[in-house]
């Protein structure tokens, strides 16, 4: 059997009962999610040209692999579970082929996966509470807050269903920013320009957090500083007057500690 029969059985595999969930290797790896892009009734091709191992002429040999996928596909939970149509291997001169078609039913689960819903492999609908769970889930486990998934949760224009889940998932998008946040021991780096320089779509409450965690990482910083040149003063200077307020007043008191002269034991005096 060749390896591209081998990938034809592997993506005819579809669970028996339970549910698909939208993005999961079981959908987008299938049959289904293949064919439902093609016109309604496509050829699945045996070409003995693509056999290395078979030549031309043996014909045999190539449609004993035809019916051997065939077997496999018939047996598949698209096939008697009423997703997808498998015909009889066909000969076309040296090649075979096999006629496949996506069943009304398959086109709803493919329609609904798509769309970002679980399907229900036993009812043959669209499993609702599984679709928000799934979601949310997904959500709690990513702890990149620059993942892509969470700018592709389906919107509630979909079906009312996402307004929810969208709404939990940006709670849990802003407790994975915050825990970035707290992570993030010194002020100086990029990211800080990522959360505050810029608004994070609807998460106003992270810019708001990280911006005062921002202010606490510079305070926390101007206290090493050792001579009024140190080039902190020069990058605080340039930070805005109304969000680092608290921080361009701590630089100042930290320079007139520095400029402060020594006292006779060689500390400097206190600055009040």
């Amino acid at each position: 059997m060749s390896r591209k029969s081998q990938r034809i059985i592997d993506a005819a595999k579809w669970t028996d009962y339970g549910d698909i969930a939208p993005n999961s290797e079981m959908w987008t790896n299938s049959l289904l999610a293949r064919f439902t892009t093609e016109p309604e009734e496509v050829l699945l091709w045996f070409r003995a040209h693509e056999r290395s191992n078979i030549h031309p002429a043996d014909a045999d040999a190539l449609e004993d692999d035809a019916r051997f996928v065939h077997m496999h596909l018939l047996a598949s939970a698209l096939s008697h579970r009423g997703y997808m149509q498998f015909s009889t291997p066909q000969a076309f001169f040296n090649d075979f082929a096999i006629a496949v078609r996506v069943t009304e039913q398959g086109h709803a689960a493919a329609s609904a996966l798509k769309l970002g819903f679980v399907w229900n492999t036993t009812a043959h609908e669209i499993n609702r509470p599984r679709t928000h769970t799934h979601w949310v889930t997904r959500a709690r486990h990513e702890r990149n807050p620059h993942a892509q998934f969470f700018r592709s949760i389906p919107s509630p224009d979909i079906d009312s269903l996402f307004k929810a889940t969208q709404e939990e998932v940006q709670r849990i998008h802003a407790e994975v920013w915050k825990s970035r946040v707290d992570a993030m021991t010194s002020p100086w780096g990029h990211d800080w320009d990522n959360i505050v320089g810029t608004q994070i779509g609807y998460l106003s409450e992270v810019r708001d957090y990280a911006l005062a965690q921002h202010n606490q990482r510079w305070i926390e910083e101007l206290q090493r500083a050792k001579t009024a040149d140190d080039k902190m003063f020069e990058t605080i200077s340039k930070l805005s007057d109304t969000e680092y307020r608290d921080v361009k007043n701590e630089a100042m008191f930290v320079k007139m500690r520095i400029w402060t002269p020594l006292d006779q034991n060689g500390h400097r005096m206190r600055v009040t």
